[in-house]
């Protein structure tokens, strides 16, 4: 089967949270190579549209049977990553 392993974590604090604020985390998907893609987050005030904190995860599939990375499948891309 398919394992997504993190081997990058990012992020950056830009102001505090409050717990009245409501938040929403936006997310977008970028290639990176054949067996990895980027997560991009964006943790947005609703109300007043200001940014809370910014980051990113690099995401690499791997083989659960051999333990190499493996290219993400057609399916994958299609779905995600386009």
């Amino acid at each position: 089967g398919y394992q997504l392993v993190v081997s990058e974590a990012s992020c950056k604090f830009k102001r505090p949270i409050e717990l009245t604020h409501e938040i929403t985390c936006e997310l977008s998907f970028l290639p990176v190579r054949a067996t990895s893609f980027d997560i991009f987050y964006v943790f947005r005030n609703i109300e007043t549209g200001d940014i809370h904190a910014e980051g990113n995860t690099r995401m690499v599939l791997f083989n659960g049977n051999t333990g190499r990375p493996m290219a993400i499948p057609d399916w994958f891309t299609d779905k995600y990553l386009k």
